[in-house]
């Protein structure tokens, strides 16, 4: 019988829209990526109990299908997996044809005969295997036309708790120096908090799979030295330093408005990071830490504060783009930032242009 339950849409917009085109066409529209084939996977949140959907690249044989948990060689599951491992009872849409299934989590042979045609369906697997110190897992779709078992079975501590070893042949997660008298609701909510974290944490590597391909990037482009292909997301932040500096500095940017960035220099060296460089990809989240644009660094420069250009502070997009607006508004910036009474004409600025690659 067909999961029941609300459905909570996901919060990538590309996987979101495809899902819905998909749905709306009843698979004549939206069931490839690349030229391959992909299918509807749809599932029941291990802890909210709520229909979730996401697209994945289909592979079937006989009649069977698989699903692979690799979520572009990220060092820790999906979300969808721990899902599955709750609830194994699964809908997949292919094209106009929706079933229900049980998923069944494959080892030994029969995983490494299922990754091989998992491969073949989808070559980039093969590339994420070799980045992530996990096995990543593959689950089979048996069909299932039975009696599931309700939210209510799900396993409330299949998700990892804070502080948890995880085996990466199999991701069973041990915990170590658990307090039994902790009490109950804040173990809730820590574990939500956990959840939430891996949900952006999926949405982001999501986020990276679809905007490369739409921005064009294919399996050749360089992420701070690491092609494409080894599957690992480029940085992910955001602009200003609370939610809703955020999400205005996003706007602009994704306006056209923005073309350029700031920092103090003194922020890399505390850190002791690398400065940004020519060629640099970045995920830029919302206030929400919701990844909603990717941009590429075209040029950096670091230069005084009282240099900063009149052209540099109008591609910063902010206030009335003027550069006395600039100086006021990153003086300020500073100072609440950095905790400092004055902004010097020699403190050192970090200027940061960039293109938007998507969406564009």
């Amino acid at each position: 019988m067909p999961l029941h339950g609300t459905y909570e849409p996901s919060t990538d917009d590309f996987s979101r829209e495809q899902v819905e085109l998909i749905e709306r066409t009843n698979g004549a529209e939206g069931t490839t990526m690349r030229g391959m084939p992909v299918i509807v996977l749809v599932s029941r949140g291990a802890r909210s109990g709520k229909i979730r959907k996401i697209p994945l690249m289909r592979v079937e044989h006989d009649g069977l299908y698989a699903v692979v948990a690799s979520l572009g060689g990220a060092p820790k599951h999906p979300t969808w997996y721990y899902n599955l491992v709750a609830d194994p009872h699964v809908e997949l849409r292919d094209g106009a044809v929706v079933r229900d299934y049980l998923a069944r989590e494959l080892e030994g042979e029969e995983r490494e005969t299922w990754w091989a045609r998992s491969v073949e369906a989808y070559p980039d697997y093969a590339d994420y295997a070799t980045k992530t110190s996990r096995l990543i897992p593959v689950f089979v779709l048996e069909p299932f036309d039975g009696q599931a078992s309700g939210a209510d079975d799900a396993q409330a501590a299949v998700l990892p708790a804070e502080g948890a070893t995880v085996d990466a042949e199999r991701g069973d997660a041990a915990t170590s120096g658990t307090d039994p008298a902790l009490p109950y609701e804040p173990v809730e909510e820590e574990l939500e908090r956990i959840e939430r974290s891996t949900e952006l944490d999926d949405e982001i590597a999501e986020f990276w799979e679809s905007s490369r391909v739409q921005a064009g990037l294919g399996r050749i482009a360089v992420v701070g030295g690491l092609t494409v292909a080894e599957g690992v997301a480029p940085v992910a932040w955001s602009f200003g330093d609370n939610p809703e500096q955020a999400d205005r500095l996003l706007e602009l940017v994704l306006a056209g408005t923005k073309t350029a960035t700031s920092s103090a220099l003194s922020e890399y060296d505390d850190e002791d990071a690398p400065l940004p460089k020519a060629g640099d990809l970045s995920i830029v989240v919302d206030g929400a830490g919701h990844p909603k644009a990717l941009i590429r660094t075209t040029e950096v420069e670091v230069v005084p504060f009282g240099e900063v250009s009149e052209e540099l502070a109008a591609a910063e997009g902010e206030g009335d783009r003027t550069l006395a607006s600039w100086r006021a508004d990153h003086a300020e910036f500073f100072r609440r930032v950095l905790g400092i009474e004055t902004v010097p004409e020699d403190f050192m600025v970090v200027t940061e242009r960039f293109e938007l690659l998507y969406p564009r």
